[in-house]
């Protein structure tokens, strides 16, 4: 799903990710939480931790350049 939205992230880009660790424990190594970490080693975009919502849903913001620590 990463793979497929990056041609449409612009600077700014705000990407909410709802479920994120539903039926993982809270375990980023595992569900949408890893796709999204394995998505930053390779997108030309970093990503700031923006807002949570709730308990299972996080949003970001895309910034163009790349090259950052991957965030959870």
């Amino acid at each position: 799903m990463f793979d497929f939205i990056e041609p449409l992230l612009q600077d700014g880009t705000v990407l909410y990710m709802d479920d994120l660790f539903v039926g993982n424990k809270g375990n980023p190594g595992r569900g949408v939480a890893r796709a999204f970490l394995e998505f930053q080693g390779r997108s030309k975009f970093r990503f700031a931790r923006h807002l949570d919502i709730g308990w299972w849903g996080r949003s970001y913001v895309a910034i163009a350049g790349g090259g950052g620590a991957a965030v959870i």
